[in-house]
């Protein structure tokens, strides 16, 4: 054991001694120390500026700590301020897609006014191999039926498709992408008039191709495609536009390769066109060059 330890009540008993003393001193004024005061005064000096010294590091590190509890508690909240803003900043980008979704859909009614239509939501898709098709939740209660012309509610209101079968509460739709998917157009600047086909080896591409048109046509890139007079669906529906024409191998015709309006792969509602130009009784008597056919 050490003399400190084991003499520290009488350390303590000392220093508090010394420490009275001192505040005598300091209090009366008129006190004349004598040689014992001053030797005590002397030896209280170190004691004074250690005990000032340790009393200013105390001092320091106390607002150190409440510095930092300070800034800390400054740090949580602007966290949650920028946590605030970010949702803010969230929510104002949604309302300007909600804004840019409905003015896009207040497009489509005024441009396709006459014709009825009927709202619908993508279910689930299918585009594996030559096969791109996606079911709605619209089916024969609602009034749909075959060969029905199916619109993207984005893109202006362009034409993604055409219902293929239906069921009471749902209904299947092959989009223009597909393989065997047709449809009569013409350019709307020259009057040019073709065939889109889907085409497999476009469709990763997100195009298709528009065939049968005259080696005289004037048709070129830029050009916006609509539906025929000769289409199986009513006239004037947005196709695409044309990003490249090349004449044929045997130079007789020239062919295009189409930009669909709507971006077919990030479709989530679309409209159908509940009117059917052709009706569906006799709609498979017509050339596949003019619509789609399929198998029941």
């Amino acid at each position: 054991m050490s003399l400190l330890h084991k003499y520290k009540r009488a350390f303590l008993l000392a220093g508090m001694a010394v420490c009275i003393a001192a505040m005598v001193i300091t209090i009366n004024p008129d006190y004349r120390p004598s040689v014992i005061a001053q030797s005590l005064g002397r030896l209280m000096i170190p004691l004074q500026t250690g005990a000032t010294t340790a009393g200013n590091w105390i001092s320091s590190r106390v607002s150190l700590l409440w510095e930092m509890n300070h800034l800390q508690q400054e740090n949580a909240l602007l966290r949650e301020r920028v946590g605030w803003l970010e949702v803010e900043n969230q929510l104002l980008q949604l309302a300007g897609e909600e804004n840019q979704r409905l003015t896009e859909l207040l497009y489509i009614r005024q441009r396709y006014a006459e014709l009825p239509v009927i709202g619908a939501r993508i279910i689930s898709w299918d585009h594996s191999g030559w096969f791109h098709t996606f079911d709605i939740d619209r089916g024969s209660n609602d009034g749909l039926a075959r060969n029905m012309a199916v619109i993207g509610t984005d893109g202006g209101g362009g034409l993604v498709g055409t219902i293929q079968q239906v069921w009471p509460t749902h209904s299947r739709v092959t989009a223009i992408l597909d393989d065997r998917f047709r449809v009569a157009v013409q350019a709307v600047r020259t009057e040019d008039e073709g065939v889109i086909h889907g085409d497999s080896t476009l469709m990763q591409q997100g195009l298709v191709r528009m065939q049968h048109i005259s080696a005289t046509a004037q048709i070129m890139a830029g050009d916006e495609v609509i539906t025929s007079v000769i289409s199986m669906y009513p006239p004037g529906i947005r196709v695409g536009m044309v990003v490249d024409v090349q004449p044929t191998p045997d130079g007789l015709a020239q062919y295009a390769l189409i930009s669909p309006w709507a971006n077919v792969r990030r479709l989530e509602q679309v409209i159908v066109v509940t009117q059917l130009v052709v009706p569906e009784d006799i709609s498979e008597d017509i050339s596949e060059d003019e619509m789609i056919e399929f198998d029941d």
